[in-house]
């Protein structure tokens, strides 16, 4: 099995901790959705991104 064949295979839970990401502003840590918010909070950066995955796609521009 290929990885991007694992990757479909995924379940919007087990897919999202790949792609939220940690930042730092100085010292303080945030955490980045692919929704394009910014949380203080995993969870909450985790719920955003689930949400996020199972909205319908609309094409920008």
């Amino acid at each position: 099995m290929r990885n991007v064949d694992r990757l479909r295979a995924m379940s919007l839970e087990e897919l999202t901790p790949y792609l939220v990401q940690k930042i730092y502003v100085g010292k303080i840590a945030y955490w980045y959705s692919p929704s394009g918010y910014i949380f203080e909070n995993y969870d909450a950066a985790i719920e955003n991104c689930i949400h996020w995955l199972d909205k319908e796609y609309h094409k920008e521009n």
